[in-house]
């Protein structure tokens, strides 16, 4: 990712709608040129190759979800 907006450790992580997990860190690679996040899910899920996160306001409290 080159950009997190508000996401942070602990954030929901959902697919299509459903919660299926958790942030589990966000780490910035070398050189700065990018965001590396770590996906906790629950469960046995097969993602496309070309899968994609989106980072997106999960509310209106302030509280975000990948």
């Amino acid at each position: 990712m080159r950009d997190v907006g508000q996401l942070s450790v602990g954030n929901a992580v959902t697919f299509r709608g459903v919660p299926i997990g958790r942030v589990g860190e966000i780490t910035v690679e070398e050189g700065g040129a990018a965001v590396r996040i770590q996906l906790l899910l629950e469960g046995e899920w097969i993602l496309d190759d070309d899968a994609v996160a989106v980072i997106a306001p999960e509310s209106m409290f302030g509280d975000w979800q990948a």
